[in-house]
């Protein structure tokens, strides 16, 4: 007797089955069956990809696998409980088998080839996933390259462009129809457009010298030079050479290779340039055909260069590619201008120098590589594996990451005059530098002439600062040492610099952590403040936060206001791409180490007087910084507020929210300000609107949502409803509002209902002037996506109904008028044409699929004649014509062509 499956409703076929019986279902391997009813050791079901033709087959025959049954009955589905990245590779493999074959049939060998290899990667990565033994981090890198072969292989063999969130597929039935046209806009976008990167790595391996009668073993020492501010960027990479111009330790990989990392896009330009400074130990003179003893000289032997551009012009023609180049070498004829040989090099300046001759060189590898060093690590393995030395830049990256470690002291020794003592010659001089500790005793192994060299062992005591914190800086001879000290009119040039995360140079930095020691000087430091270099306040961000709060905590009436100044130049200063991964230290101060509970009132104090000001003020450039710092100004005022509440158990609430209260009302007026001929409000009008949403969060910290929502509502209202001359303030205005929908502020039913009514006032305004469109259509997808037809709280049909009343009959309009446009030439401003139309008509799909049949009577009621009807009806059908136009949407937006026209 058949009865139903409880438990057995999904498999997959295991061997194959010629459903020669009565009733029987053929099976191929790999198939994957529904089953519907068992008898006996058979099932009887149906395979997925022919749901209308029924059997029966064994059950021995089928893998049973988890699923869920949805709707179930007469009419159910099977949802597959494995992963659905899983589920959708396993069905696009077996539709792509079937075309796959038939490329080979159409004789087209290289897609067929080419799809045949990422079929077999595919596979490969399948059983990756299924193992189960990646890690959170390798299975989100191992999805993201399986649905990156699987768009791909899709795009080549002209199938549909699947939506996906978080790697798998969504159901559009499931989600909003801005929120699909949005996933379908993001993987089209996605197949075209590179990411940029703005760090850089130069490889360099070291080949060979290619020179006639060497005999001499070299150092060779490569850096990158800026010769437009004529100093080097790099630390150098320090290669020894053998008599034949090859590397000595050919079989240390570390010691010829090396990845000059960190570059930044600055440092990849035409005056940019790699510098060789050859070397030779040996004789004391060239020419010399026997060392007279065994002393082994170091001389200079010769240099080259080579620009990034011509670098930069070789990755364009061969991408990606790693390149050999031959570097001239020229002799240095005179010694005294060694130190500047390169320069003169770049210069063109090189007549004065020989080549080592015409078929001569250095040869040495290059290749440039994107991204930062643990996206390197991932794509070049082979470079780590195999061994390269790490040459670091001289002082800071671009952009500097909380967790960096540098304690780099470079010396460099630039040359020197010295008396001749008598002779008609200048005598040769030895210059030895050591390090001392503080009884004068030489430390060994931590000087290092550059990376490539075998690590020293006490180099890892100097990553403690404490080791040298205490040293003593002396002058004066050695112990030991009898000569006699120098005349004065002999000189030496030694440079110096410092890269440091722990320790400084800066004096006024200085000054200022240690401000109790001068506590007369406190103005004087306070305002030298901003002077100091950024990358020497950021290394000391939380001491320099205790020490600004320390100094406002002893006496907030006179050093209020300029403490408020240098907070501001903190936080602006971190919104620079070069600090800005310091963020989140800054909030970890203000949520773990910040302990000012009366800074609130000051705060408040300070950024109350700076906005009654700007309506008066003459120059505006401090209170826009000031109004660029608000949200971080905002989390110290409400974390000093909870500090307080804690302290004393809620004491002055009226008070804080009287002073927030007033602080808004200041605000408010402020907005309210329409420009006479003068742009410069304006300007610090839009730097308050672009950063005011920042601050929602912080208030809904410590304020009731819908306490909160109405200052923002009345600060929003506030701004003049006509569309003012100042066109910049307009496209500020609703960058506001955009920032708004996407809020939590929004997101909370309670506080939309609020803000809705002002929100549907400016974009109605908008529309009908048919300004800022993109920025329109995007509010309009971002609140379809929240609004939802099927909630059950009751504000949702009021929302519905307030969306039907202002929009629908704009959203008409201004569909109707973009169509009608004749399309813009350039092919940029066309695609922006296209995206423009497909999200208003998105958002038109979502606004009638919330409708009842309530809010269509509604409407058809709203008119007072037969001629309005009509035409309301005539526009809508032109509408629905324009929405099945076969250009609407791309041609593999399947999808969203199937929704349209539903």
């Amino acid at each position: 007797m058949w009865i139903p499956t409880d438990n057995e409703k999904y498999g997959v076929v295991i061997s194959g089955f010629r459903g020669t019986v009565p009733h029987g279902l053929p099976l191929e391997v790999g198939d994957t069956v529904q089953i519907l009813e068992k008898c006996d050791g058979w099932y009887r079901g149906f395979v997925l990809k022919s749901p209308s033709i029924k059997g029966i087959f064994p059950a021995t025959y089928i893998h049973l696998k988890n699923a869920n049954v949805k709707n179930k009955g007469q009419f159910e589905t099977i949802i597959p409980t494995e992963d659905s990245v899983i589920t959708e590779m396993t069905g696009t493999l077996r539709e792509w088998g079937i075309m796959w074959k038939q490329l080979y049939v159409k004789n087209e060998g290289d897609l067929f080839h080419r799809l045949w290899h990422v079929m077999n990667e595919l596979l490969d990565l399948r059983r990756q996933v299924l193992v189960g033994h990646l890690t959170h981090d390798r299975m989100k890198d191992v999805k993201r390259h399986i649905t990156a072969r699987l768009d791909w292989g899709n795009e080549q063999m002209g199938l549909d462009l699947v939506p996906r969130k978080e790697f798998s597929m969504v159901d559009p039935d499931e989600i909003s129809v801005t929120e699909l046209y949005k996933l379908m806009e993001h993987r089209h976008r996605k197949k075209d457009t590179p990411i940029p990167t703005s760090t850089h790595h130069l490889f360099l391996q070291m080949k060979s010298l290619m020179c006639a009668n060497l005999g001499e073993e070299l150092e060779v020492f490569f850096s990158i030079y800026d010769s437009r501010e004529n100093h080097p960027v790099s630390e150098r990479f320090f290669v020894k050479l053998n008599k034949n111009g090859l590397p000595k330790f050919p079989e240390r990989m570390e010691r010829q290779c090396t990845l000059f990392v960190d570059l930044g896009s600055s440092d990849l330009r035409k005056d940019i340039y790699i510098t060789v400074h050859i070397i030779r130990l040996g004789r004391m003179a060239a020419g010399e055909k026997k060392n007279t003893c065994n002393a082994q000289y170091r001389r200079p032997f010769g240099c080259a260069v080579l620009s990034i551009a011509d670098l930069l012009q070789t990755e364009r023609d061969t991408r990606d590619s790693k390149e050999d180049h031959m570097l001239k070498v020229y002799m240095c004829n005179t010694e005294s201008e060694w130190y500047q040989i390169h320069e003169n090099i770049i210069k063109k300046l090189n007549a004065r120098y020989n080549l080592t001759s015409s078929n001569a060189g250095l040869s040495v590898a290059l290749q440039l590589l994107h991204g930062d060093i643990d996206q390197i690590r991932r794509e070049y393995p082979v470079l780590f594996t195999r061994g390269v030395a790490i040459t670091r830049k001289l002082g800071f990256s671009d952009i500097i990451m909380p967790g960096d470690i540098r304690n780099d002291l470079y010396v460099t020794l630039e040359r020197g005059e010295f008396e001749k003592g008598g002779k008609s010659v200048a005598r040769n001089v030895d210059v030895t530098m050591y390090v001392l500790d503080s009884e004068g005793q030489i430390l060994k192994d931590c000087i290092s002439l550059g990376s490539g060299e075998i690590p020293c062992e006490e180099n890892t005591n100097f990553q403690d600062p404490a080791r040298y914190l205490k040293l003593q800086y002396c002058k004066g001879n050695l112990h030991g040492n009898s000569q006699p000290v120098k005349a004065s009119k002999e000189s030496f040039w030694i440079s110096s610099f410092l890269c440091s995360t722990k320790l400084t140079q800066n004096g006024d930095l200085l000054d200022f952590l240690k401000w109790r020691a001068h506590p007369e000087r406190i103005c004087d430091i306070l305002s030298k403040f901003k002077d100091i270099d950024g990358a020497e306040i950021v290394k000391f961000l939380q001491d320099t936060l205790d020490a600004l709060f320390g100094i406002l905590d002893e006496n907030p009436q006179k050093y209020g206001l300029k403490v408020f100044d240098s907070l501001v130049h903190i936080i602006n200063l971190l919104q620079d791409i070069k600090f800005q991964h310091f963020k989140p230290v800054m909030d970890t101060y203000i949520e773990s180490h910040f302990a000012g509970a009366l800074a609130y009132r000051d705060l408040i104090k300070v950024l109350k007087r700076y906005i009654d000001r700007s309506i008066e003020a003459e120059r505006q450039e401090h209170i826009q910084d000031v109004l660029r710092a608000q949200e971080y100004i905002f989390k110290y005022i409400i974390h000093s507020r909870s500090l307080y509440t804690l302290a004393t158990g809620g004491q002055n609430e009226e008070e804080f929210r009287s002073s927030i209260y007033e602080l808004f009302q200041s605000v408010r007026y402020f907005l309210s300000i329409e420009s006479q001929g003068s742009s410069i409000i304006t300007q610090t009008q839009a730097v308050f609107l672009s950063s005011f949403p920042a601050v929602y969060s912080e208030l809904l910290k410590l304020i009731d949502v819908r306490e909160v929502a109405n200052l923002v509502r009345d600060t929003l209202r506030s701004m003049p409803d006509v569309l003012h001359v100042e066109y910049s303030l307009e496209a500020v205005k609703l960058q506001c509002i955009a920032k708004t929908v996407e809020s939590q502020l929004f997101i909370n039913p309670d506080s939309r209902c609020i803000l809705l009514p002002v929100v549907l006032h400016h974009l109605h305004m908008h529309l009908q002037d048919q300004k800022d469109l993109i920025m329109c259509a995007r509010i309009l997808s971002t609140m379809f996506c929240l609004v939802k037809k099927d909630s059950s709280e009751i504000t949702a049909s009021e929302e519905v109904d307030m969306l039907v009343d202002s929009l629908l009959g704009v959203l008409l309009r201004t569909i109707l008028e973009i169509s009608n446009r004749s399309q813009p030439s350039g092919p940029t401003i066309r695609l922006q044409f296209q995206d423009v139309t497909g999200e208003f008509v998105a958002c038109l799909l979502a606004l009638l699929r919330q409708m009842t049949d309530k809010h269509y009577q509604q409407l058809l009621e709203s008119f007072a004649s037969k001629d309005g009807l009509r035409d309301f009806l005539l526009q809508i059908f032109t509408v629905f014509k324009i929405l099945i136009r076969p250009e609407m949407f791309p041609k593999d937006w399947t999808i969203m062509r199937l929704v349209t026209n539903k």
